[in-house]
This record gives C-alpha cells, sequence and structure tokens, in this order.
C-alpha cells in the first residue's frame, strides 16, 4: 500500500512540473504606464468576455485621452481583433495575471511582448511570437494588426520596454506541440 502511496505522489510532483509548460506567470517591477494601460486594457477584455460583458464601450472611453482622435475607433478595432484571436485560437492555454498580486499572465505577457518587438522593429521575432501562438492560425493580417497597434501605440508616445523575460515565452508549449517534437524524435 505505501508503494502505491509513492508512486502516486511522484506522478503527482511530475505533472505539476511540468504545469509550467502550459501556463506563465510572472512579476515585471517597474512597468511604464504604456505597459499598464495595455496590461489593465488586456485584463479587462478577457474578463469582461468571460462574463459576457461587451468592453469595447470602456476600453473607448478609457482611450479617449490617451490617442489621436483619428486613431481611436482603429485602435480599438485592432486590440480586439487580437484579443479574440489570442483568446480563442491560441495554440496553448493562455493564463491572466492578477491585478491585486501584480503578477501577469501569459495573455498580457505575449501582447505586450508583440508591440514591443514591433515598436523595436524586430519584424523576425515578432513573426515568430505570433506563428508561436496562434499556430498554423497565423496570417500576415495578424501581423499587421500589431504593427498598426504598435504604430498608433507610438505615435501617442507609449513605448514599451524590450525585456528579456519575454523571450522565456517561446517556451510555453501545448499538447499539440508536444505530439508533434514525439513524432519528430520518432522519426530521427
Amino acid at each position: 500500500m505505501e508503494q502505491k502511496i509513492i508512486k502516486f505522489e511522484h506522478k503527482d510532483r511530475t505533472t505539476a512540473q511540468r504545469a509550467h509548460e502550459k501556463t506563465y506567470h510572472l512579476q515585471l517591477e517597474g512597468l511604464n504606464s504604456a505597459e499598464n494601460f495595455l496590461v489593465w486594457m488586456t485584463q479587462y477584455w478577457v474578463r469582461s468576455t468571460i462574463q459576457r460583458i461587451d468592453p469595447l464601450p470602456l476600453i473607448r472611453k478609457s482611450i479617449e485621452e490617451i490617442l489621436d482622435k483619428e486613431d481611436q475607433e482603429e485602435f480599438v478595432q485592432y486590440i480586439n481583433y487580437i484579443f479574440y484571436l489570442f483568446f480563442n485560437v491560441s495554440s496553448y492555454p493562455l493564463t491572466l495575471g492578477c491585478q491585486h498580486c501584480k503578477k501577469l499572465g501569459s495573455f498580457e505577457l505575449n501582447c505586450m511582448a508583440l508591440v514591443s518587438f514591433r515598436q523595436n522593429n524586430d519584424n523576425h521575432l515578432t513573426k515568430n511570437l505570433l506563428g508561436h501562438i496562434l499556430g498554423i492560425n497565423y496570417s500576415e493580417d495578424t501581423k499587421n494588426y500589431i504593427d498598426l497597434i504598435s504604430e498608433i501605440y507610438l505615435k501617442s508616445n507609449l513605448k514599451l520596454q524590450l525585456r528579456p523575460e519575454y523571450q522565456d515565452l517561446f517556451q510555453l508549449k501545448s499538447a499539440f506541440m508536444n505530439h508533434s517534437l514525439k513524432y519528430l524524435g520518432s522519426i530521427n
């Protein structure tokens, strides 16, 4: 009986150790106002969508004083599209952070990383991260929306920092990726 308990505890620990491959939470210190606003917008959009509340009216209202008037409606459309894709099409489970404990989930971090990569003219990382998040569902239109969001953000002097933590996002894996890696390993 004791052997079975030990095996069960070992199996439980092994599963817990692999959980980091499917989820991600990170505490970033010293977010600037542009990053804080994007984090708030992301968290609000996801929570409202889960509660079946339309997030767009409050997002529109929140950007009235931040973005140029001619960019506001386009920005809302682009950001809504990107959030929708992440929420419904992501190739691995995205997590949402906690405002109270100052932790960011992979949902917010991926959005911040994409805008940051694009603002720093790194098309290669932008394309790679989009492909990693959306898998085969990634399209050039999606990259164009990220480009436009980044441009509008920059136009309003909202610059995101390029953080080394964003490289860790490429390590997140989905069940599909794990299966593909095993398949490729069996071929070799």
